[in-house]
C-alpha cells in the first residue's frame, strides 16, 4: 500500500495500460523503474527480435515514450522501464561531484576524485606550478574552467563540461541502483 501513495500518477497509468492493453504484469524496483517479466512469446517484445528498436515494437516504444520513459533489456525475460528525464539538469553540479566521488570511493578508484578548480584543490592535491603549466601548454587545463580531476599521472586536467571529468553514465546508474 505504501508504493503507491509513492508513485507518480504517470507511473500508475502506465503501468495500468501496459497491464491491460500488453495483457502482462508490472512490477516496481526498489529505486522507482518498472520491471515487466515476459515469457518470450510476447509479440511486442522480443530479446532477439525487432533489431532496429531493441527487440521493442514501435506501438510499445511510442506507448512509453509518450509517457516520458524508455526501456532496456536487464535480460531476455526481463524488460525494465526507467523515466527519460535529464540526469544532469536533476542535479546540482555539487552533488553530481559529491556523489561521483562517494562512487569513487566505494570501487576502490580515489584518483578518479572530481575537485573544484580553486585554491583549496591544489593545495590538498599538492599541484605544482610547474605541472600546471604543462597542463595549460598541452591544453589540458585552464584556470578558468569549474573542475579538476587528475591523470593517472597526477597532472591536473580541468573542464567546464563535468561530463570530460567524470562518467555519467556510471554515475547515474550508480544513483539510481546503489544508492536509492
Amino acid at each position: 500500500m505504501l508504493t503507491i501513495i509513492t508513485m507518480t500518477l504517470p507511473k500508475l497509468v502506465l503501468e495500468q495500460h501496459i497491464e491491460s492493453f500488453y495483457n502482462t504484469r508490472c512490477s516496481f524496483a526498489p529505486s522507482g523503474e518498472i520491471k515487466i517479466i515476459l515469457n518470450g512469446d510476447e509479440p511486442w517484445a522480443n530479446y532477439h527480435g525487432h533489431s532496429e528498436n531493441m527487440g521493442i515494437s514501435d506501438e510499445f516504444r511510442k506507448t512509453i515514450e509518450e509517457n516520458g520513459w524508455y526501456a532496456e533489456w536487464q535480460n531476455p525475460e526481463v524488460l525494465m522501464l526507467y523515466p527519460n528525464e535529464d540526469f544532469e539538469s536533476k542535479y546540482s553540479p555539487g552533488e553530481l561531484i559529491a556523489e561521483w566521488n562517494q562512487y569513487v570511493l566505494s570501487i576502490q578508484a580515489p584518483g578518479d576524485y572530481v575537485y573544484w578548480n580553486n585554491d583549496e584543490s591544489f593545495e590538498e592535491l599538492g599541484i605544482t606550478i610547474r605541472q600546471v603549466l604543462t597542463a595549460a601548454k598541452h591544453d589540458r587545463y585552464d584556470w578558468d574552467h569549474r573542475f579538476l580531476t587528475l591523470d593517472g599521472y597526477g597532472n591536473p586536467i580541468s573542464s567546464n563540461n563535468l561530463d570530460d571529468v567524470l562518467d555519467m553514465d556510471e554515475l547515474e546508474d550508480w544513483m539510481y541502483t546503489v544508492t536509492k
